[in-house]
Parts: C-alpha cells; sequence; structure tokens
C-alpha cells in the first residue's frame, strides 16, 4: 500500500487530536491535583512560636 498525502494528512490530525485530548487530559489531573494540595496545606497544624 502506498500512502497518499490524504492517507498521511489525516494520520496527523488523528495524532495531533489524540495529543491534545492528552494534554488536556495531564492539565486537569495537573489543576485537580494542585487543587487538593492547596485545599490540604490550609489544615496543616501550625508549629506554636
Amino acid at each position: 500500500m502506498v500512502a497518499t498525502p490524504i492517507d498521511i494528512a489525516q494520520a496527523a490530525t488523528a495524532t495531533t487530536a489524540t495529543l491534545l485530548k492528552w494534554q488536556k487530559s495531564m492539565e486537569e489531573r495537573a489543576t485537580f491535583r494542585q487543587k487538593w494540595i492547596n485545599r490540604a496545606g490550609r489544615f496543616k497544624p501550625h508549629a506554636i512560636c
């Protein structure tokens, strides 16, 4: 099978879409994790000075 320019373009588009979905997923996970870290940080017992 010979890859036509259309085949190559479709494959590139699919790959780009997959990478963008993966990036968005990772950003959402990082944001969620950061929110929990921030929330947990509020309840840390403070050292008595």
